[in-house]
């Protein structure tokens, strides 16, 4: 319902009214829109890992004969690497930005590293294996290891400064 123009109330003023009424309309619709996609978005990261690791411990405990082949992630290295370097740059600048309220913010920096812990450890843990028993990976394959455990592990450092400074912003 716009507010019209009185004797007492001058258009400018009656126009300013309007467009904050506006734009606290927009802000009802666009913030629940954006908590629910990046709980989204959060759901797909932590699918994508829980699918590369399970991917990873498959290949570990089932394939132990040489004529047995390997489950691999995509068709190539390159595209795997590209897939985790695209998903590790989105949540860089996701971790770098977040937005909510402080207690929300330091909610999801801790679920955050939690999830990016628990991934590195699990690309490590899976690296030091296939390097130590001889376990039978490919290059490629171990480098897709390292290469998402570097990243997890750059991005467990990140949320770790984001929750320190959302810590001594509230101190």
């Amino acid at each position: 319902m716009p507010f019209k123009p009185s004797d007492f109330v001058s258009e400018k003023i009656v126009q300013n009214a309007n467009e904050m009424a506006g734009e606290k309309m927009a802000k009802k619709l666009i913030f629940p829109v954006f908590y629910i996609a990046e709980w989204v978005f959060f759901l797909y990261v932590l699918l994508f890992i829980l699918i590369f690791n399970l991917f990873n411990y498959v290949n570990f405990l089932l394939v132990d004969m040489p004529w047995e082949e390997r489950v691999p992630l995509t068709s190539s290295t390159t595209k795997s690497l590209l897939i985790i370097l695209v998903i590790g740059l989105i949540c860089f600048i996701y971790i770098r930005y977040l937005a909510g309220h402080r207690v929300y913010r330091k909610v999801k920096a801790a679920i955050w590293g939690v999830v990016f812990s628990i991934n590195s450890l699990s690309c490590i843990f899976l690296f030091i294996i296939s390097m130590n028993f001889e376990f039978d990976l490919y290059k490629g394959e171990q480098i897709i290891l390292l290469v998402a455990a570097c990243i997890s592990i750059v991005l467990t450092i990140q949320v770790i400064m984001k929750y320190e400074s959302e810590r001594k912003v509230v101190s």
